[in-house]
């Protein structure tokens, strides 16, 4: 189940919470505002574009959904008498004669959708469980020079690996390296 919320100020200080749901199959928009609240569901299929939120900032919001059945608007309107809704089948160019900058209307950001919120939270859990494993894992190993250094160097009797380390300590300089290896250095 996806979910989306936003919330917008009524004058005199009300606060109402939109939250939009889908199954896949219907969508739902509740409304909570001071106490009471209401629901409404349309049939839009599968969401095939984030559903876009606005308000006139005093009483009414819209809100679109395009999905994969249709379109549909849910038409809010807030006021001392309760919270009226309606839903309609209109297109997005039809929505933003209605609804759009023109008409009085901005948009309104929708809070991080609810899955998004618990996917976030399970990578934040994994991470955490996983950084005292990379913090005991040992470094990786600088580059290896030149291997006919290297294997020169081990023909003397040294380790590859120690070879190595001698040879960035000295820069590649081999006979550098092979006075480091024999702690002349």
């Amino acid at each position: 189940m996806s979910a989306l919320t936003t919330s917008m100020a009524l004058p005199g200080g009300h606060q109402v919470m939109f939250t939009l749901s889908t199954d896949g199959y219907n969508t739902t928009l509740g409304i909570q505002s001071a106490g009471s609240g209401s629901t409404s569901s349309v049939s839009t299929g599968m969401w095939t574009a984030q559903p876009i939120v606005v308000s006139d900032g005093r009483s009414r919001a819209a809100i679109l959904i395009e999905g994969a059945s249709g379109c549909a608007v849910f038409a809010a309107s807030m006021g001392g008498g309760g919270t009226q809704v309606a839903s309609v089948g209109m297109d997005r160019a039809a929505f933003d004669q209605q609804y759009g900058a023109h008409a009085g209307f901005a948009a309104l950001p929708w809070a991080q959708p609810l899955q998004q919120q618990q996917q976030q939270q399970q990578q934040q859990q994994q991470q955490q469980q996983q950084q005292p494993v990379l913090a005991a894992l040992p470094a990786a190993p600088a580059a290896w020079h030149d291997a006919a250094a290297v294997a020169r160097l081990c023909e003397m009797g040294f380790e590859a690996a120690a070879v190595n380390e001698a040879l960035v300590r000295a820069a590649g300089d081999e006979s550098t390296a092979a006075e480091i290896l024999l702690g002349v250095r």
